[in-house]
């Protein structure tokens, strides 16, 4: 099952000043880490991540995507 995320979805990994969100999205990745899904993002998303403009964020944001899709 594909699963489409917008990068609002991604950044709930880092809600430090909201722990059930940043809970529930941990969790939500951890679920969907394996089959029958599959995570993907669009090219807009990816566009959006590149010209995120802290690289260490942009860095992260990237990595939270490769090591779930």
């Amino acid at each position: 099952m594909r699963i489409y995320i917008d990068t609002s979805v991604i950044n709930g990994i880092f809600a430090d000043d909201r722990p059930r969100i940043k809970q529930s999205t941990e969790n939500f990745f951890k679920m969907t880490a394996k089959p029958p899904f599959s995570i993907y993002i669009s090219e807009l998303v990816a566009t959006e991540i590149e010209r995120t403009k802290e690289p260490e964020k942009r860095k992260q944001l990237i990595n939270i995507i490769d090591r779930y899709s």
